[in-house]
């Protein structure tokens, strides 16, 4: 009885390992088949891969030999409006035909020949729409020459001082002494705070980003040499006739006040500033007293590369230009009125320069 149970166990043991090496076959048969079916899957991607290959290549090829010719229109639909020289003096559109002549404008590359070339007349059998004789805006034409002196008052001497985006003069000698001295005095009793322009409705208000005190010295009470002086020269430097200037703005900065950065000219919607005179295309600024360095009082243009940042000296003055000579306002024109450190006041006197008379 005992060797029949020792026969079964060995015939189970025999079983059991038959069975075991079966499925070790099995599962090789089953790993052969998954390695020939990935091989059959990567050759496929191969094949797939070298097609698209050719046919990028055949596509590159038809594209060299067939080349589209390039369409000459304008990219803009405001291409027309934008090429219409500020025709009624309202400023709602800018002279930028003269960006189709060349690119004398440092920031916009002459942009108008590029993006609208129907507009500005260079498409095949067009005549050209060039203006080249009269600059729009003509103190541009002062940039001829680098310096110069005023011959009423030859202790003036005025130079480019920055000759990109912004465009700035600096005039030494402006005012002497007795003449800024006059000017605070007559001005002092007339103070009142500063306003600015609603962004949208164009009204004056006062308001936390603009803190001095101002007035305008006009009227027969405030004619006097150094007024006469500060328009003359300003006159001659610009090279813009005084009859295209608003009335002299006098401003006083206490400790602490202060006009965040701000752009001069004036936005299309502001229709009763920009009248018959039109954009403010070129703005003075006088001072009326001394701030030592790192006192503040500093006038700086924020977005100026380099940065142009302007320290007070009594009677000197800077001019600077709001617009490109193509009449679109320049960005790098926008600048602040930092605030005089205590124990500090700073006095300015400005004036802003249209583009065609002021009445």
């Amino acid at each position: 009885m005992l060797i029949y149970y020792k026969v079964a166990i060995a015939l189970l043991a025999l079983y059991l390992v038959a069975m075991g090496s079966l499925s070790i076959r099995n599962r090789k048969r089953g790993l052969e088949q998954e390695v020939k079916s990935l091989r059959e899957v990567q050759e496929e991607q191969q094949k797939l891969i070298v097609e698209l290959r050719q046919a990028l290549k055949d596509s590159q090829a038809a594209k060299g030999s067939k080349q589209e010719p390039p369409t000459c229109e304008d990219k803009h639909e405001e291409c027309e409006s934008w090429s219409t020289c500020c025709p009624n003096g309202t400023g709602e559109t800018t002279c930028s035909i003269l960006d189709c002549e060349n690119d004398f404008d440092p920031c916009s590359g002459g942009w108008m020949k590029h993006d609208c070339k129907r507009t500005c007349g260079l498409c095949p059998g067009q005549k050209p729409r060039f203006e080249p004789s009269e600059p729009v805006l003509a103190p541009w034409d002062r940039y001829n020459t680098t310096s110069g002196v005023v011959t009423d008052y030859p202790e003036v001497e005025w130079s480019k001082w920055h000759a990109t985006s912004p465009r700035v003069v600096y005039i030494k000698n402006c005012l002497l002494e007795e003449h800024y001295e006059q000017i605070k005095k007559l001005a002092a009793p007339h103070l009142k705070r500063s306003k600015v322009v609603h962004p949208t409705n164009a009204s004056e208000m006062t308001d936390q980003v603009r803190t001095s005190q101002g007035m305008w010295l006009q009227g027969p009470e405030f004619e006097c040499e150094a007024k006469k002086r500060l328009i003359d020269v300003i006159g001659t430097v610009s090279g813009v006739d005084p009859s295209h200037f608003e009335a002299i703005q006098i401003l006083k900065y206490n400790p602490g006040e202060y006009y965040i950065h701000h752009s001069d000219w004036f936005e299309a919607h502001m229709k009763s500033y920009l009248g018959s005179a039109g954009q403010r295309i070129a703005t003075s600024i006088t001072f009326l007293n001394t701030l030592p360095p790192n006192q503040g009082g500093n006038t700086v243009f924020t977005y100026s590369d380099p940065q142009v940042n302007v320290t007070p000296i009594a009677g000197d003055s800077i001019i600077f230009y709001n617009m490109h000579r193509s009449g679109r306002p320049d960005k790098a024109s926008e600048h602040e009125a930092v605030p005089p450190k205590p124990g500090f006041e700073k006095w300015v006197a400005v004036i802003w320069i249209r583009l065609h008379d002021f009445v």
